[in-house]
């Protein structure tokens, strides 16, 4: 009698142990406590069942087991099904939140990679067209200072100047192919002639560069401002990504730190 006592008593106990840990170590939702609830009716069954189906005992003493027996058999399979619940947890969440920031993260990446190589395409495309450009205002300034030069010798300056001035404005109404005719016919013809009008000849091709140089840099310019807007563009977004990356970053990092802060969080069983 007194083994059957303290059989039950320990029944009791460990009973209250796994239904305190099932109740008390997860969040319930209505799904978990219907499954939970189905199983105690079933359970409930079963203790009936064995109280009726014990032959030769006081009623109350085969109550008493049939009871202990359905209580231990519910502890028991509550338990088995919210720890099942539990592994299935967090497989679920990896999949979920934790699973849609770390997508994204990816997604934001690649996307950063982009960017930086969209940068770093404009930032080559801008220097070769920088170089370019340095090359031909090089030019330019080398043909705008002989003009210079040619116009303050000689004690002929306002002469010369409308020379200038003269030869530039039948230069502006030619097309480029005729520019580029009419500079090699000035320096074959300079080539020709006699020092002091080879000067002025020579004078002539250049501004006829000077005018092709003018005409062709239109373009590139053109171009060049096009690359910078561009990049202006591609910088803004990069560092509009850093800081998203940085911010997702940060909470990846305090998912994390949960985690290993506290493994033993509830879990919600859905």
């Amino acid at each position: 009698m007194l083994f059957v006592v303290v059989g039950v008593a320990g029944i009791l106990v460990v009973s209250y142990l796994a239904l305190d840990y099932v109740f008390t170590q997860y969040k319930h939702t209505n799904r978990s406590r219907g499954v939970l609830l189905a199983e105690a009716l079933v359970c409930l069954l079963l203790a009936v069942f064995l109280a009726v189906g014990l032959p030769g005992l006081p009623w109350y003493f085969s109550g008493a087991l049939g009871l202990a027996a359905g209580l231990l058999a519910y502890s028991a399979l509550a338990v088995i099904t919210v720890e099942t619940w539990r592994r299935m947890a967090p497989a679920e969440e990896r999949s979920g939140d934790f699973g849609s920031l770390q997508h994204r993260m990816q997604s934001l990446q690649e996307e950063y990679e982009d960017v930086v190589r969209e940068i770093n395409e404009l930032n080559r495309r801008k220097k070769a067209l920088e170089r370019e450009h340095d090359e031909e205002l090089f030019r330019q300034r080398k043909l705008e200072n002989d003009v210079h030069r040619w116009q303050g010798g000689g004690g002929m300056e306002r002469i010369r100047s409308l020379r200038v001035e003269d030869w530039t404005r039948e230069l502006s109404d030619l097309s480029e192919s005729q520019l580029e005719a009419t500079c090699r016919r000035l320096e074959e013809r300079a080539e020709e002639e006699a020092p002091d009008k080879e000067e002025a000849l020579r004078i002539r091709a250049c501004l006829t560069e000077l005018e092709l140089i003018r005409r062709g840099m239109r373009e590139p310019n053109r171009e060049l401002a096009e690359i910078k807007r561009a990049l202006d563009e591609a910088e803004g977004r990069k560092g509009a990504l850093a800081a998203e990356i940085h911010e997702l970053d940060r909470d990846l990092r305090a998912w994390n730190r949960g985690q290993e802060e506290d493994p033993e969080e509830k879990v919600e069983l859905k």
